[in-house]
C-alpha cells in the first residue's frame, strides 16, 4: 500500500485533494498534514512515498517543504499544489528536485491522481534503476575477474580492484594515471589487438603478456567489446582480464610431462578402479608388442602368465585398495607368448576428497638385467667355489701324494695277482678318481693347468659318441650331425671331451624312464653384437657351436637358475656330485665362450656350447697311439725339497728305485745353504711351490744366480702365484703337478735332464 501524505493548512483543499485521490485510487492511504507540529512529527517518523504540498502555509513555503523533504528523504517525489504560486515558483520548484506542479482548481483536483500515480511510477523507476546500479557496481568491484574501460587510444577510464591487482597497483587512482599500453610487454602487441578488435568489434579469450608494475611478465587472457557511438565512430572499450600465468605454466609443465611420459622407456599403464586401461605410453607398446587401440578398455590380466599365483595378487589389489602404493616384480607374457621380467610400482590416485578414482603403474622391462644378475651370481658361486677349491688343493693333493706313493712302492713289493696287489690297485685307482675329482674342481674354477692347443674337436665328438653309443640304453637314439668342416679352436682335448660327455650324460639321465632322442650337432656359426652383449664374456666373431638336446621330462625355472651351481643336483643321492655342469661352465667360460640352455616341463632340453673358433687354421699334431713303455731312468745326484716329511720320503724312495742318488730336505733355507757350499754336487733339483719361510719359485731363482745352467723341476698341487708358463719364463725347466705319480715323475725328470 502506497502512503501519501498531504501538506496544506486549508482543510476544505486537502479533503478536495484527498476526495480526488481516493476516488481514482482507493488503495491509498492518505495522512493530512494541518500544521507544523504534525509535518515535523511525520517527517521524522517516515514510511511515506510522495508528499503533496500547497505553496503559501501560514508556517512555511513550498519551497520550504520541498528542500526539507529531499534533505530527510531524498528519493521521495514532491508535487507542489497550489493556487497562489507563480511560474517562477514553479521554475525554481523544478530546479530543486519537484517532481510536479499543478493548479488548484476544480479541473486540476481531477488531474492530481494522474500526476500521483506517474510521480509515484517514475520513483519505482528511479529506486530500481538505483538498486540495478548498486548491483552492478558490487558485481563490477568484486568480480574476481579484471574489469576496465579504455579509450579507444588506450587511456584508462574505470577499472575494478581485481583488475588494480593484476598490473600490481596499490590504488584504482594510480591506475588511472596510466595508459593501458604502458601494460603491454611488447607495445606491438596492443597495436594487433586493437587493429583485430576494430575489425570484428569483439575479440574473445585473446591471449598476451602483461607487464606487472614490480616487471615481471605475466600471462592475461582478455575478451574486449568495442562501444560505439551515433556516428559509428568507437566510443571506448570495455572488457575483461584474467591472469593465466599459473594457467600457462600449468599447460607448460603437462606438456612436458605428458612428452617426458610418451619417451620413457618406463612403460606408464593408468587404469580406472575397475582396472579398465584407460591410458597407455609407447613405451608399453614397443615392450609387450600390444597397440595402445587393442589394449584400451581391456583388463591389465591379458600380460598374465601363470607365473604369479591368486595369493601374489590378492596382496596386490589389498594394498593399493587401501590408498598404499605397490611395490613388486612381475613375469609376464607379451602378445606374441615371449615372457619377460618387470619391476612395478602401482600406485593409487586420489581426488580432493581422498576417493581413489584411478591406478598409475610405472614398469621397467628387467628381463635383460635380471639375466645379467643371474649370470653374475653364477660367476660369484664359481669364484667362491675355486676359492675354496685353491684352499684345499695343495693340502689334498700332498695327501694324495702319500697315498699314491705309498700304494705304487706297496705295488712294486707285492706279489702280482696276490690279494695284496689287487687291493692295493683298488686303493690307487681310489687315488686316481680323487686325484681326478681336484683336477674337475680346479677345473671350473679356472685355475687348473692344461695344455692348449688348435683342435679340431670332430674326432673328439666321435670317438666319445661311440662311448656313449656302448653305454646308454637302447630305448635312447642318438642323432648326430657332425659338420666336417667345422673350424678349429684353442683347447684341451681332455677338456672338451668332458664338456661333450657330461652334456650327454645329463640328458641321457633326464631320458632313463621313457627313453628318447639324443641329438648332437656341431657346426660353425657367428655371433652377432646383440647375442654377445645377452651373455657377458662373448665377443662378436666366429664360433663353433656345439649343440645338445634331449626329448626326456625337462626343467622347470627353479631348476635352470640353479643349473650351474656347484654340488646342486636333482639326481638322487649317490647318482652324481652336482660338479658336472659346473665343470663344463667352468670349461667353456675359462675358453672364451659362453652356453645357453632352452627347457620346458615335459618337453626336453637344448644345449648350446659356443667355443671361439681360431682365425687362422693351424694343423693340430697328431695324437700318438699310447703305447707301454718302460719307465726311464737314471743316475744322476738330485736335491729333493718339500716341506712334508712324508712326500719327501715317497718321493726319495721313487727316485732311489728309478736309479738317482737322492739329497732331501725338508726346509728350502737348509736346501739353499746346501747349495751354495756344493754347487756342482747336483745335476738336478725337484721343489715344492708352496712352503715355509721361501716358495719353491724364489729358491728356484736363488739357486739360477748361482748356477744358471740347473735343471730344476717345480712341483704343485694349486698355486695362484706361478703357471707353467711363468715357470718357464724364469728358467725353471719343467713343471709337475701334484700328486706325483711315478712314471709322471720318471719322464718329467729325463725331459728336464736332456733339454739343452
Amino acid at each position: 500500500m502506497r502512503h501519501i501524505i498531504i501538506i496544506d493548512d486549508n482543510p476544505n483543499d486537502r479533503l478536495l485533494a484527498t476526495r480526488a485521490l481516493k476516488k481514482d485510487m482507493p488503495e491509498l492511504k492518505i495522512t493530512e498534514i494541518p500544521n507544523q507540529q504534525t509535518f515535523k512529527a511525520v517527517m521524522k517518523q517516515g514510511g511515506f512515498d510522495l508528499v503533496i504540498t500547497d505553496y503559501q502555509l501560514r508556517w512555511a513555503t513550498g519551497l520550504d517543504i520541498l528542500r526539507e523533504v529531499k534533505r530527510t528523504h531524498k528519493d521521495v517525489p514532491v508535487i507542489m499544489f497550489t493556487d497562489t504560486g507563480t511560474e517562477e515558483v514553479a521554475v525554481e520548484g523544478l530546479k530543486a528536485g519537484l517532481e510536479d506542479y499543478v493548479l488548484k482548481s476544480h479541473k486540476h483536483f481531477a488531474r492530481l491522481p494522474t500526476s500521483v500515480r506517474l510521480a509515484l511510477e517514475r520513483a519505482e523507476q528511479r529506486k530500481l534503476a538505483a538498486e540495478t546500479e548498486k548491483k552492478y557496481k558490487n558485481l563490477f568491484e568484486r568480480t574476481p575477474v579484471g574489469l576496465f574501460r579504455t579509450t579507444p587510444d588506450g587511456r584508462i577510464l574505470d577499472a575494478n580492484p581485481r583488475f588494480v591487482e593484476i598490473v600490481g597497483y596499490s590504488s584504482k587512482e594510480e591506475l588511472l594515471r596510466t595508459n593501458m599500453v604502458d601494460h603491454y610487454e611488447d607495445p606491438s602487441e596492443r597495436e594487433r589487438w586493437k587493429e583485430a578488435l576494430e575489425r570484428k568489434g569483439t575479440l574473445l579469450n585473446y591471449r598476451y603478456k602483461f607487464r606487472h608494475r614490480d616487471g615481471k611478465i605475466i600471462w592475461v587472457e582478455s575478451s574486449t567489446y568495442a562501444h560505439f557511438d551515433e556516428n559509428g565512430k568507437i566510443a571506448y572499450y570495455e572488457g575483461s582480464v584474467q591472469d593465466i600465468t599459473a594457467r600457462i605454466e600449468a599447460e607448460a609443465e603437462l606438456r612436458l610431462l605428458a612428452t617426458a611420459i610418451s619417451q620413457a622407456e618406463e612403460s606408464v599403464v593408468i587404469t580406472d578402479t575397475n582396472a579398465q586401461i584407460q591410458y597407455v605410453n609407447p613405451a608399453f607398446e614397443r615392450i609387450t608388442g600390444y597397440s595402445r587401440e587393442e589394449v584400451l578398455g581391456e583388463n591389465p590380466r591379458l600380460l598374465k602368465s601363470g607365473r604369479q599365483d591368486e595369493a601374489f595378487y590378492k596382496e596386490l589389489w589389498d594394498t593399493l585398495t587401501q590408498g598404499r602404493p605397490w611395490k613388486g616384480s612381475f613375469v609376464n607374457k607379451k602378445k606374441d607368448g615371449t615372457l619377460y621380467e618387470e619391476e612395478a610400482t602401482i600406485s593409487p590416485v586420489m581426488n580432493s576428497n581422498g576417493e581413489i578414482t584411478h591406478y598409475v603403474a610405472v614398469k621397467r622391462d628387467v628381463t635383460a638385467e635380471r639375466r645379467l644378475e643371474r649370470q653374475l651370481r653364477q660367476a660369484q658361486k664359481m669364484e667362491a667355489i675355486g676359492t675354496l677349491a685353491g684352499g684345499i688343493a695343495h693340502d689334498f693333493n700332498n695327501i694324495l701324494s702319500a697315498i699314491m706313493g705309498y700304494t705304487e712302492l706297496a705295488l712294486m713289493d707285492a706279489r702280482k695277482g696276490s690279494t695284496i696287489s689287487n687291493n692295493m690297485k683298488q686303493v690307487l685307482h681310489a687315488a686316481t678318481r680323487a686325484r681326478d675329482l681336484v683336477k674337475q674342481i680346479l677345473a671350473f674354477s679356472r685355475q687348473s693347468e692344461e695344455e692348449r692347443r688348435p683342435l679340431r674337436v670332430q674326432p673328439i665328438f666321435k670317438e666319445a659318441i661311440k662311448m656313449l653309443r656302448s653305454s646308454l640304453p637302447a630305448t635312447i637314439d642318438i642323432k648326430q650331425h657332425i659338420d666336417p668342416e667345422t673350424g678349429l679352436i684353442m683347447g684341451d682335448p681332455t677338456q672338451v671331451h668332458q664338456v661333450l660327455m657330461n652334456l650327454c650324460t645329463n640328458a641321457a639321465h633326464a631320458m632313463r624312464e621313457k627313453g628318447g632322442i639324443l641329438e648332437i650337432r656341431l657346426e660353425n656359426t657367428h655371433v652377432d653384437d646383440s647375442f654377445a652383449k645377452a651373455h657377458p664374456g662373448l665377443q662378436p666373431g666366429p664360433y663353433v657351436r656345439l649343440t645338445v638336446s634331449d626329448t626326456g621330462c625337462g626343467m622347470s625355472r627353479e631348476v635352470l637358475e640353479r643349473l650351474f651351481d656347484p654340488y646342486f643336483t636333482t639326481k638322487e643321492k649317490g647318482e652324481g656330485t652336482g660338479l658336472g655342469l659346473a665343470v663344463v661352465s667352468g670349461i667353456v667360460q675359462s675358453y672364451g665362450g659362453a652356453i645357453t640352455v632352452y627347457s620346458t616341463p615335459g618337453q626336453g632340453s637344448t644345449f648350446h656350447v659356443y667355443f671361439p673358433m681360431l682365425e687362422e687354421e693351424k694343423p693340430a699334431k697328431e695324437e700318438k697311439e699310447a703305447t707301454f713303455e718302460p719307465l726311464p731312468t737314471g743316475t744322476e745326484r738330485i736335491l729333493f725339497v718339500d716341506d712334508e716329511k712324508v712326500l719327501v720320503e715317497i718321493g726319495s724312495q721313487m727316485l732311489e728305485i728309478l736309479g738317482y742318488k737322492v739329497t732331501h730336505r725338508t726346509s728350502p733355507l737348509e736346501a739353499l745353504e746346501l747349495f751354495k757350499a756344493k754347487p756342482q754336487a747336483f745335476d738336478l733339483v725337484i721343489t715344492d711351490m708352496t712352503m715355509p719361510q721361501m716358495t719353491g719359485d724364489e729358491l728356484a731363482q736363488r739357486l739360477l744366480e748361482i748356477r744358471p745352467d740347473l735343471p730344476i723341476v717345480l712341483c704343485t698341487g694349486f698355486s695362484e702365484r706361478i703357471t707353467r708358463q711363468g715357470a718357464k719364463a724364469i728358467g725353471i725347466r719343467e713343471f709337475l703337478m701334484k700328486p706325483l705319480v711315478m712314471k709322471d715323475l720318471a719322464v718329467t725328470i729325463r725331459k728336464a735332464l736332456e733339454r739343452e
